[in-house]
């Protein structure tokens, strides 16, 4: 499909575009606007298999001042997408279940339940480059019960949550905002390389927004609302000034430890 603007006028319980057990397809240059259900639902269908060998490039699912409900769909499905670009949805940005999806820019905007979902039980990988979820009302980037999920790059503004049943989960230069809240119950989360600024040492991350001057494994500069104590892990000779104490409760140092303990009031 080439070249096509589709406008479904709040049509109610309908798809923009829906396939069914298609074994290969493309669609380049699309606009889909004003369906309350899917803006494209690759649905498996029967227990044969699903959509396979799908690629979309250039595509835009848009309210179009009607209600949108998810923007796409995919079930164990094989995708690329390429220049995605979903506005509004009231439930998910994309939905994720047991599909392989490989993704370069892609944003999603506006207010979804869920900005994207991943539940894959199987040994499956998604991979999503500079792909960003801005101000959703409820959940950002869920993964329940996921086996790879690696997000590379990209502006995450809203909550992240991770079941204990996924594994093989990567955050890498991806870039998150005061508005996100980090609930990993994961045991194999890779952290390392994000580009944030948040304290990701402990399995159930509930951290505020922390501003950091630092480099490798020295002492750090550090500085956020409430105690670090228990809350910011620092290497010893770190600072941290927080931005609503008051006597003795202003300015820590680290003296022990190297996790989040060992931090003394000044």
């Amino acid at each position: 499909l080439f070249n096509i603007r589709i406008n479904m006028f709040g049509a109610e319980d309908c798809d923009g575009i829906f396939w069914e057990r298609v074994e290969s397809g493309g669609m380049e240059n699309i606009v889909i606007e004003g369906t309350d259900g899917h803006g494209i639902y690759l649905r498996k269908g029967g227990t044969a298999y699903g959509v396979t060998n799908t690629i979309f490039r250039n595509i835009l699912i848009t309210d179009g001042g009607y209600t949108l409900g998810t923007g796409i769909r995919l079930e164990e499905s094989n995708t690329q997408l390429f220049g995605v670009k979903i506005e509004n949805p009231s439930q998910y940005g994309i939905q994720c279940s047991e599909a392989v999806v490989i993704a370069i820019n892609v944003k999603i905007e506006g207010s979804p339940t869920v900005g994207m979902d991943f539940q894959n039980t199987s040994s499956i990988y998604n991979t999503m480059f500079n792909c960003s979820v801005i101000n959703p009302t409820g959940v950002a980037v869920n993964i329940s019960g996921s086996y790879g999920v690696h997000f590379r790059g990209g502006i995450i503004d809203g909550d992240i949550n991770i079941s204990a049943d996924s594994h093989l989960i990567k955050f890498d230069r991806v870039r998150e905002t005061e508005n996100t809240t980090v609930t990993d119950l994961s045991t194999t989360t890779n952290w390392d390389s994000i580009k944030d600024s948040y304290n990701h040492s402990a399995q159930q991350k509930q951290s505020p927004s922390f501003a950091r001057i630092e480099a490798g494994t020295a002492a750090k500069i550090l500085s956020g609302p409430d105690s670090p104590e228990g809350a910011v892990a620092a290497p010893v000779g770190s600072l941290y000034m927080r931005t609503n104490g008051a006597g003795n409760t202003t300015f820590y140092v680290k003296e022990s430890g190297t996790g989040a303990t060992g931090w003394a009031g000044k």
